[in-house]
């Protein structure tokens, strides 16, 4: 009989226990939703993504989505599944609509454009022997400067980020509110490195950290650099390590 006991005892705290990791996991999947929703700040379930383009001579195309672009869309794009939201194509102005670039100014002209337009607090310095690579693809250099002595930095209003080839990128991660349309909320956001694997650690540093993202700012605008170690490719991932540029950039 107290074995019986002892058998039902058990047997009734491992209920308990299974109950009470499926509630956990059915709580932990909403406030995820919440989170990802709070960050992302769109008031309907489209969303247009940008990427990053160079010229490749060898090609006949005009313009070639790098690698790592496609795989920053990939992510996103498992982001967006969480919260069934759905990527749409572009089909004119970006005006008025959920938008995600991919890429900095000096890769993708949509940034380029935008941060010219609004006159964000922004410059990139980047060896002079770019200077080409950028007129080709018709960037306006405002807010690209070139160095005689290679140097690679970011300088986000007083801030100043030197990039270390090999060793030392940041991934700057913004969030821009965009027009109203109809009386509804947009948002822009643009996630960029210096390098092709600093722009793709910037994604994966946005979809895997939205948690920390939404905690520490909410649904307000923000700009913030992660610094990531080129030598072992990891991004330091902690809300102090975050580099608040948000009165820098905007000029507030």
């Amino acid at each position: 009989m107290i074995l019986n006991l002892i058998t039902d005892f058990i047997g009734g705290v491992s209920t308990v226990i299974v109950l009470a990791q499926s509630i956990k996991r059915f709580h932990d999947f909403f406030i995820d939703k919440r989170h990802i929703k709070t960050v992302l700040n769109f008031k309907n379930k489209e969303c247009i993504i940008t990427q990053t383009v160079y010229r490749d001579s060898s090609s006949n195309a005009k313009e070639v989505i790098t690698n790592a672009s496609m795989q920053a869309f990939q992510m996103l794009n498992n982001m967006m599944y969480k919260v069934n939201y759905r990527i749409v194509l572009n089909s004119g102005s970006l005006i008025g609509k959920n938008i995600i670039h991919i890429g900095g100014p000096a890769a993708n002209i949509h940034v380029n454009a935008l941060f010219v337009g609004h006159n964000y607090q922004f410059e990139f310095w980047t060896p002079e022997s770019d200077e080409k690579t950028h007129k080709g693809l018709d960037l306006n250099s405002k807010q690209l400067k070139y160095s005689k002595d290679n140097t690679r930095k970011f300088i986000v209003g007083r801030t100043e980020l030197n990039i270390i080839e090999n060793e030392r990128d940041y991934a700057i991660i913004i969030r821009i509110p965009n027009d109203e349309k109809n009386g509804i909320e947009y948002s822009t956001h643009v996630i960029f490195g210096c390098m092709a694997n600093g722009t793709l650690k910037g994604i994966e540093f946005f979809t895997n950290n939205y948690k920390m993202i939404a905690k520490k700012y909410g649904k307000s605008k923000y700009c913030f650099a992660v610094p990531i170690n080129l030598i072992d490719n990891t991004i330091y991932v902690s809300k102090e390590r975050m580099i608040d540029l948000t009165n820098d950039f905007f000029g507030t």
